[in-house]
């Protein structure tokens, strides 16, 4: 009884660890200003302030006044802008895709930020 208590317990954390990081960067990322691309991850810079996540192997770290953790297993996290890997710091994100091991299986979920014409234009190559 109690391995099967402490099965479901383990899946059930995971998959909400999992769904609150996800419900968490959706959020972020569509309603920042503007995604910029950190050693470890990104920024969500809005009106009022900024929102760094970070990644780790273990974890992912988000840092919004405090520090968030998630306990994900985290394969990867990359980041593009119109359709180029950034792998500069401070590099403009249009896109992250971000691979989890949940369940022993791999999980990719791609995040997406919509920019304005301006910032195509004023964006520096």
């Amino acid at each position: 009884m109690y391995a099967q208590f402490w099965l479901y317990y383990r899946n059930s954390s995971e998959l909400s660890q999992y769904y609150v990081l996800d419900r968490l960067l959706t959020r972020d990322m569509a309603q920042a200003r503007e995604l910029r691309k950190t050693p470890h991850g990104f920024e969500a810079l809005h009106s009022d302030k900024v929102v760094r996540y970070e990644a780790l192997d273990q974890y992912v770290l988000r840092y919004d006044g405090g520090c968030d953790t998630f306990a994900v297993r985290l394969q990867s996290m990359s980041c593009f802008f119109n359709g180029q890997a950034q792998h500069l710091p401070q590099g403009l994100v249009d896109r992250c895709v971000v691979a989890y091991l949940l369940k022993e299986q791999e999980t990719q979920c791609q995040y997406r930020k919509e920019y304005g014409a301006e910032v195509f234009i004023n964006e520096k190559p």
